[in-house]
């Protein structure tokens, strides 16, 4: 019996496995794009400044 259940048990596993992958991969992009957008800001707002001052 147990011979029956244990594919199952690995598929749910595996499909855990792939949402928590899924999750952190969107995490990731969302904080590199958030980084990346601030960084711009910053650089634009540096520039901008740099205009002013000269």
């Amino acid at each position: 019996m147990g011979i029956h259940f244990q594919p199952k048990q690995d598929t749910s596993s595996i499909d855990i496995k792939i949402k928590s992958n899924i999750l952190t991969g969107v995490l990731r992009l969302t904080l590199s794009w958030a980084a990346t957008n601030y960084l711009f800001l910053n650089l634009v707002a540096g520039l901008r400044s740099l205009a002013w001052h000269t």
